[in-house]
């Protein structure tokens, strides 16, 4: 695999978060309707799943309603707001940027 032998990915939104296992819950922030098909399979490069835009304001009941279907299908969510980066070195994993209010709750 080309990222173990050090290649380095880099994603946003939701293409940070299907390097997980499982994608449930991440379909109430996007219609599944407007795509040729749905896949709820992460790429399970990571045993996490990766939840952005955590804080933000103008996604605050999405995000919500997403991370409470994602806890049912995910042993760990990894929640980074928008100025916010996961980062994953081998067993290290680092979140990197300016913590901001956690308006969800």
């Amino acid at each position: 695999m080309l990222l173990k032998n050090g290649l380095t990915y880099g994603g946003d939104s939701a293409g940070a978060a299907v390097l997980g296992p499982n994608l449930r819950g991440l379909d109430l922030l996007d219609d599944p309707a407007e795509a040729p098909e749905t896949l709820f399979e992460g790429l399970g490069i990571t045993p996490f799943v990766i939840l952005p835009h955590w804080g933000n304001e103008k996604y605050k009941n999405e995000i919500g309603d997403a991370n409470k279907e994602l806890s049912k299908w995910n042993k760990e969510i990894v929640k980074i707001s928008d100025t916010q980066a996961c980062v994953v070195d081998g067993d290290e994993i680092v979140i990197h940027g300016e913590q901001t209010a956690d308006l969800l709750g």
